[in-house]
């Protein structure tokens, strides 16, 4: 399978007699910013979930401690 178009392409090849998948992504230079910038933004969100979850459980210590 060849999934070609804009500034990645990615290609799919599958040998069924050793059953051996292969994945090959090109990625034009131009886009490489974008992936770093995504990449920026999942570690934010990762960060601020962590930070919810550790405020959340913090409040539902005191919550239970102080009866």
């Amino acid at each position: 399978m060849d999934f070609s178009g804009g500034d990645i392409a990615v290609r799919h090849a599958v040998a069924l007699g050793t059953l051996t998948v292969r994945h090959e992504i090109n990625v034009a230079p131009e886009a490489i910013p974008i992936a770093k910038e995504i990449r920026n933004c999942v570690v934010a969100l990762a960060v601020a979930w962590v930070g919810v979850s550790l405020v959340k459980a913090a409040i539902e210590y005191r919550k239970h401690t102080a009866k």
